[in-house]
C-alpha cells in the first residue's frame, strides 16, 4: 500500500509524522510506502 503526507510551506510536521506514528514501522516491515510531497506553491 502507498500513503501520501501532503505539506505547503513547511515538510518538518509531515516528516514528524512519519517518523513518529506506526507508519514508521509498517513501512520498515515493507507493508506500506510513505512518501512526504510538497503541495503546489499557490496561495
Amino acid at each position: 500500500m502507498r500513503f501520501k503526507l501532503f505539506h505547503h510551506k513547511n515538510r518538518t510536521l509531515a516528516n514528524y509524522v512519519k517518523e513518529f506514528s506506526s507508519l514508521k514501522m509498517l513501512e520498515s516491515r515493507g507493508q506500506w510506502e510513505v512518501e512526504v510531497l510538497s503541495l503546489p506553491q499557490q496561495n
